[in-house]
């Protein structure tokens, strides 16, 4: 989960310091709050945890 998350917030960060206008920071940072909190929603719901195999294949 957290190089998932972190990997879409750093991408979501530099992207906005290559375009580097005050929009597209304010942009970055309102995106990756989103992208954060949408990510620990599938995180709380159970959607990153393994899988069991309990031999009902």
């Amino acid at each position: 989960m957290f190089y998932t998350l972190g990997g879409i917030l750093a991408f979501l960060g530099g992207l906005g310091l290559i375009v580097a206008t005050q929009a597209s920071a304010l942009g970055a940072a309102v995106g990756s709050g989103l992208v954060m909190s949408l990510i620990l929603l599938t995180y709380s719901l159970g959607l990153f945890a393994p899988r069991r195999n309990n031999g009902n294949s």
